[in-house]
């Protein structure tokens, strides 16, 4: 009686798995991309473990956090610029582009740009950030970065999300707390 129901478990299992690459098989090339684009989302979120000083904004469409792996750069005598390295995070099958709505170095009113994210996925990006007369000559001046972001969806033309304000806080050329 046990390797009678043994045998039916197992040809129930075998049976599952057919129904499943049928099922597949049967499915348009879009709604297996969806499916793909579901499992990667899926997969990076358990795979992330990050603290809250490292996201800068996030739901369930989009996520920008810093990457902790490389370095920020500063530059410039009378024309600051900074680069913070960036990963962009799109759970969408549209083209996502990352801006930066507004920028403030010490108070200092300035300009930012981000990336694209094609499809649904990772990338590592850039935060450039540029200030012409902003009176700060070297990175140890910086005393702290505001800025607020946005993503914005370029097949619906919709904003996906727009971060509330950001105040990343700067020591001897260091990001020590967002």
């Amino acid at each position: 009686m046990k390797r009678l129901a043994a045998l039916v478990i197992i040809l129930m299992m075998i049976s599952g798995s057919i129904a499943v690459a049928e099922n597949y098989q049967a499915m348009s090339d879009e709604e297996l991309l969806a499916i793909l684009h579901a499992v990667r989302a899926e997969l990076l979120v358990r795979n992330l473990s990050l603290s809250a000083d490292e996201v800068l904004m996030e739901n369930e469409v989009v996520k920008v956090y810093i990457d902790k792996s490389k370095n920020v750069e500063f530059s410039g005598n009378d024309y600051l610029r900074v680069k913070i390295p960036l990963v962009l995070v799109s759970n969408s099958e549209n083209e996502i582009s990352f801006q930066v709505e507004s920028v403030m170095v010490n108070g200092w009113e300035c300009g930012g740009s981000i990336g694209n994210v094609s499809t649904a996925g990772k990338k590592r990006e850039i935060l450039n950030i540029n200030c012409k007369g902003a009176e700060i000559t070297s990175a140890e001046e910086i005393e702290d970065i505001q800025l607020v972001l946005l993503a914005f969806n370029m097949n619906t033309y919709k904003r996906e999300l727009v971060s509330d304000k950001i105040t990343i806080v700067v020591e001897n050329g260091q990001i020590i707390k967002k």
